[in-house]
Order: structure tokens, then sequence, then C-alpha cells
């Protein structure tokens, strides 16, 4: 709220509009299952690199 109030102050002609849709595709890349499956398919896959690194002991 704050930042919006400030952004305003600064002269409608300043403001950034996105375009339409924006909003849809920002709420489907945030989705829980979303996040989840990059959370698979990125995270995991690192973590298990850094644990190969680390000590492969654990594969045992």
């Amino acid at each position: 709220m704050k930042t919006q109030v400030q952004k305003l102050a600064a002269g409608r002609d300043n403001l950034h509009t996105p375009p339409a849709g924006v909003d849809q595709k920002v709420a489907e890349q945030t989705a829980p299952q979303t996040i989840g499956m990059a959370s698979r398919a990125l995270a995991w896959p690192a973590l298990l690199r850094k644990l190969d690194r680390i000590d492969d002991s654990f594969r045992r």
C-alpha cells in the first residue's frame, strides 16, 4: 500500500501498467502445485548432487 501511494504521488504519467494477463500468468506460476513441481524438478536433484560431493555414503 505504501509503495502504491508513493507511486501515485509521483504522478500517473510515471506509472507502468503491465499488459493484460500478467496477473493470471503470475498466479499460475506461483500456484502451490507449480512451486512443488519446480522444487522436485530442480531443487531436489541439486541437493542430491551436493550431498554426493560432501559424502556419498547416504546412497548405501
